[in-house]
Protein backbone atom coordinates (compact mmCIF):
# COMPACT_ATOMS: atom_id res chain seq x y z
CA UNK A 1 0.00 0.00 0.00
CA UNK A 2 1.31 3.51 -0.78
CA UNK A 3 1.42 6.46 1.34
CA UNK A 4 -1.15 8.02 -1.79
CA UNK A 5 -3.48 4.58 -1.46
CA UNK A 6 -6.33 5.98 1.55
CA UNK A 7 -6.67 9.24 -0.37
CA UNK A 8 -6.93 7.30 -3.97
CA UNK A 9 -9.38 4.42 -2.41
CA UNK A 10 -11.28 7.63 -0.77
CA UNK A 11 -11.00 6.72 2.67
CA UNK A 12 -10.38 10.50 3.82
CA UNK A 13 -11.57 11.77 6.86
CA UNK A 14 -15.47 12.14 6.35
CA UNK A 15 -15.37 15.59 8.46
CA UNK A 16 -12.03 16.78 7.46
CA UNK A 17 -11.91 16.10 3.96
CA UNK A 18 -7.69 15.13 3.84
CA UNK A 19 -6.07 11.52 4.31
CA UNK A 20 -5.51 10.85 8.34
CA UNK A 21 -2.03 9.52 7.69
CA UNK A 22 1.17 10.52 5.84
CA UNK A 23 2.17 6.51 6.01
CA UNK A 24 0.77 3.42 6.68
CA UNK A 25 -0.37 2.68 10.00
CA UNK A 26 -1.08 -0.74 12.31
CA UNK A 27 -4.50 -0.63 13.94
CA UNK A 28 -2.59 -1.00 17.06
CA UNK A 29 -0.98 2.35 16.21
CA UNK A 30 -3.90 3.46 14.94
CA UNK A 31 -5.61 3.42 18.48
CA UNK A 32 -2.45 4.70 20.22
CA UNK A 33 -2.40 7.97 18.36
CA UNK A 34 -5.77 8.66 18.50
CA UNK A 35 -6.00 8.27 21.89
CA UNK A 36 -2.93 10.87 22.23
CA UNK A 37 -4.94 13.07 20.29
CA UNK A 38 -7.71 12.36 22.32
CA UNK A 39 -6.00 13.33 25.49
CA UNK A 40 -3.95 16.44 24.26
CA UNK A 41 -7.23 17.85 22.84
CA UNK A 42 -8.87 17.52 26.90
CA UNK A 43 -6.31 19.27 27.60
CA UNK A 44 -6.82 22.26 25.70
CA UNK A 45 -9.65 22.42 26.52
CA UNK A 46 -9.17 23.11 29.91
CA UNK A 47 -7.00 25.98 28.58
CA UNK A 48 -9.89 27.29 26.13
CA UNK A 49 -12.18 26.91 29.08
CA UNK A 50 -9.38 28.83 31.42
CA UNK A 51 -9.18 31.72 28.84
CA UNK A 52 -12.66 32.51 28.28
CA UNK A 53 -12.43 31.92 24.78
CA UNK A 54 -15.61 30.44 23.51
CA UNK A 55 -15.12 30.32 19.85
CA UNK A 56 -11.41 28.04 20.64
CA UNK A 57 -13.46 25.95 23.49
CA UNK A 58 -16.28 25.16 20.62
CA UNK A 59 -13.67 24.01 17.88
CA UNK A 60 -11.41 22.23 20.45
CA UNK A 61 -14.86 20.68 21.55
CA UNK A 62 -15.90 19.44 18.06
CA UNK A 63 -12.44 18.72 17.39
CA UNK A 64 -12.67 16.19 20.62
CA UNK A 65 -16.19 14.64 19.97
CA UNK A 66 -14.35 13.90 16.24
CA UNK A 67 -11.19 12.07 17.91
CA UNK A 68 -13.43 10.41 20.17
CA UNK A 69 -15.63 9.35 16.98
CA UNK A 70 -12.22 8.10 15.30
CA UNK A 71 -10.73 6.24 18.52
CA UNK A 72 -13.75 4.53 18.75
CA UNK A 73 -13.53 3.38 14.96
CA UNK A 74 -10.48 2.81 14.97
CA UNK A 75 -11.01 0.03 18.46
CA UNK A 76 -13.48 -1.19 16.04
CA UNK A 77 -10.82 -2.13 13.49
CA UNK A 78 -8.90 -3.69 16.26
CA UNK A 79 -11.51 -5.76 18.00
CA UNK A 80 -12.96 -6.63 14.45
CA UNK A 81 -13.65 -10.40 15.08
CA UNK A 82 -10.94 -12.39 12.30
CA UNK A 83 -13.29 -13.13 9.08
CA UNK A 84 -15.83 -10.39 9.92
CA UNK A 85 -16.64 -7.86 7.56
CA UNK A 86 -17.39 -5.11 10.17
CA UNK A 87 -17.21 -4.91 13.78
CA UNK A 88 -21.13 -5.23 15.10
CA UNK A 89 -20.55 -1.52 16.88
CA UNK A 90 -19.96 -0.18 12.72
CA UNK A 91 -22.95 -2.37 11.23
CA UNK A 92 -25.28 -1.05 13.75
CA UNK A 93 -23.62 2.54 12.74
CA UNK A 94 -24.12 1.78 9.27
CA UNK A 95 -27.76 0.26 9.49
CA UNK A 96 -28.82 3.51 11.71
CA UNK A 97 -27.47 5.46 8.74
CA UNK A 98 -29.65 3.21 5.95
CA UNK A 99 -32.76 3.77 8.31
CA UNK A 100 -32.13 7.45 8.29
CA UNK A 101 -31.38 7.80 4.83
CA UNK A 102 -34.77 5.16 4.38
CA UNK A 103 -36.80 7.61 6.86
CA UNK A 104 -35.91 10.74 5.04
CA UNK A 105 -37.37 9.44 1.72
CA UNK A 106 -40.52 8.26 2.70
CA UNK A 107 -41.22 11.03 4.25
CA UNK A 108 -40.65 13.55 1.37
CA UNK A 109 -42.52 10.78 -1.01
CA UNK A 110 -45.40 11.34 1.69
CA UNK A 111 -45.43 15.03 1.83
CA UNK A 112 -44.51 15.18 -2.05
CA UNK A 113 -47.96 12.98 -2.13
CA UNK A 114 -49.86 14.76 0.83
CA UNK A 115 -52.87 17.49 -0.07
CA UNK A 116 -51.19 20.47 1.50
CA UNK A 117 -53.06 23.02 0.21
CA UNK A 118 -50.17 26.07 1.22
CA UNK A 119 -47.95 24.85 -2.08
CA UNK A 120 -45.46 27.17 -0.84
CA UNK A 121 -45.14 25.14 2.59
CA UNK A 122 -45.02 21.73 0.91
CA UNK A 123 -42.27 23.09 -1.93
CA UNK A 124 -40.36 24.23 1.58
CA UNK A 125 -40.75 21.53 3.25
CA UNK A 126 -39.67 19.02 0.43
CA UNK A 127 -37.04 20.79 -0.38
CA UNK A 128 -35.51 20.78 3.38
CA UNK A 129 -36.29 16.83 3.38
CA UNK A 130 -34.57 16.20 0.00
CA UNK A 131 -31.32 18.28 1.59
CA UNK A 132 -31.92 16.44 4.82
CA UNK A 133 -31.71 13.10 2.52
CA UNK A 134 -28.69 14.29 0.48
CA UNK A 135 -26.81 15.00 3.14
CA UNK A 136 -27.46 11.53 5.24
CA UNK A 137 -26.59 9.81 2.00
CA UNK A 138 -23.39 11.55 1.61
CA UNK A 139 -22.46 10.35 5.29
CA UNK A 140 -23.74 7.02 4.61
CA UNK A 141 -21.12 7.19 1.12
CA UNK A 142 -18.31 8.49 3.35
CA UNK A 143 -18.80 6.07 6.35
CA UNK A 144 -18.83 3.28 3.69
CA UNK A 145 -15.34 4.55 2.21
CA UNK A 146 -14.25 4.43 5.39
CA UNK A 147 -14.93 1.42 6.82
CA UNK A 148 -13.76 -0.14 3.27
CA UNK A 149 -17.00 -1.65 2.25
CA UNK A 150 -17.76 -1.99 -1.19
CA UNK A 151 -21.19 -0.31 -3.46
CA UNK A 152 -22.97 -2.79 -4.98
CA UNK A 153 -24.02 -1.76 -8.79
CA UNK A 154 -27.08 -2.84 -10.03
CA UNK A 155 -25.60 -5.10 -12.41
CA UNK A 156 -24.12 -6.71 -9.27
CA UNK A 157 -20.83 -5.49 -9.04
CA UNK A 158 -19.10 -4.39 -6.22
CA UNK A 159 -16.98 -0.88 -6.50
CA UNK A 160 -14.93 0.35 -3.80
CA UNK A 161 -15.37 4.40 -4.88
Amino acid sequence: MTENAWIEEGLASDVWGIGKYLEVVSPVEDVRRWKVAVSILEKLGYIAEDSLNDPLLLALTDALQRAEEELARAQDRLERPEGAEVHPRERERIMAMIRRCDALGTATWIVEEATIPNTAAKAATVSQLEELGREASEAFRRYRLECGLPWWAPDGSARRR
